[in-house]
């Protein structure tokens, strides 16, 4: 397992889609914020996931930690630092978040369904069912309506079907 490191909040690069939840609980980043008193605080909670790909860290796990310790004035973070690029981030950022905290709303998991699906073609239906914590009839449910409103130009449609 990768030690944690501190590392500067403004090396983490910003994609929407690796946050998995619709928005940010503001009473749990005001709750992050109030024990986050000293920088050794920091240290006190779970380390913050992010894959680096050789230029950029990308955010899978810690967007609640991250803006409380940026309303805190806090310029760096606790991270476990991976290998991996973006999209490696995404598959991380979506099982984390299926499997522990508050559970993902339906809206969350058909858009993290999406976003898999998309970006990361070559993940086979059941691996995507298990990340996200549904059945395979409702990835491939998902899939087909996808296909139906062409949302697929360029992908051969060999990788989107059963």
């Amino acid at each position: 397992m990768e030690t944690p490191q501190f590392i500067a909040i403004v090396s983490l690069a910003s994609d929407p889609e690796l946050q998995v939840r619709d928005k940010l609980n503001k009473s749990m980043v005001d709750q992050f914020a109030e024990r986050m008193e000293t920088e050794a605080d920091l240290k006190n909670f779970v380390a913050i996931d992010v894959f680096f790909d050789g230029e950029k860290y990308w955010l899978a796990d810690g967007h609640h930690r991250v803006e409380a310790a940026k309303k805190k004035g806090y310029d760096k973070i606790w991270a476990i630092v991976h290998q991996g690029t973006q999209n490696d981030a995404l598959l991380a950022a979506v099982a984390i978040n299926a499997r522990h905290g508050l559970p993902l709303t339906r809206s969350e998991r058909r858009r993290a369904v999406v976003t898999v699906v998309k970006r990361c073609p070559d993940q086979s239906i059941r691996s995507i069912a298990a990340l996200v914590g549904l059945s395979h009839q409702t990835i491939i449910r998902i899939k087909n309506q996808l296909v139906q409103m062409d949302q697929f130009r360029g992908i051969p449609l060999g990788l989107l079907l059963p």
